[in-house]
């Protein structure tokens, strides 16, 4: 467990904030995936996403969030699970 020093508050319990996922992030991702489409034109591994994204120093954590985004504002889809495909 983890205690904050001022106030002994368990911290272990406490949800951690959600990465924020900046403009130039969007685009990085979206440009990968836009890439990695030309070689999988029925979906993208999310898993080649990943890797790409970890090279360019893309957080697993802000991929996530960003994908996520994209899919609910219907930018990419999911054509089976565990892959993405431009809208």
């Amino acid at each position: 467990m983890e205690f904050c020093p001022h106030c002994g508050e368990d911290l272990s319990k406490k949800p951690k904030e959600s990465p924020k996922v900046s403009a130039e992030e969007f685009i990085q991702i979206k440009g990968i995936i836009k890439r990695l489409a030309n070689k999988h034109p029925k979906g993208v591994p999310i898993e080649d996403v990943v890797a790409e994204a970890l090279e360019k120093n893309i957080t697993e954590d802000i991929l996530e969030k960003a994908v996520y985004s994209m899919l609910d504002a219907k930018e990419l889809t999911e054509p089976k699970r565990g892959f993405v495909s431009i809208a």
